[in-house]
């Protein structure tokens, strides 16, 4: 799996989909949504503008920061995770 596989989606939606994997929304700054999980070094930071996808290359970022094979994380977009 490759880039291209990654969803392209509203960040919201990707929000959840790292919620299924254990993350949880810490606190808002701006427009972006702060995700911490237990254990782990880093935080997520996905943008939340409205009428706007995520880019694909800024959610692989934020999957390999995760822990998160594309494949998994797809799994988690779609909710089948």
């Amino acid at each position: 799996m490759g880039n291209q596989d990654l969803p392209l989606g509203p960040g919201d939606r990707h929000v959840r989909a790292f919620e299924l994997a254990g993350w949880h929304v810490a606190r808002t700054q701006g427009s972006h949504k702060i995700l911490r999980k237990e254990g782990m070094q880093h935080n997520l930071a996905i943008p939340c503008h409205q009428g706007r996808d995520v880019p694909r290359a800024l959610i692989k970022n934020q999957v390999m920061l995760a822990g998160l094979s594309i494949a998994e994380y797809c799994a988690l977009y779609r909710g089948k995770g």
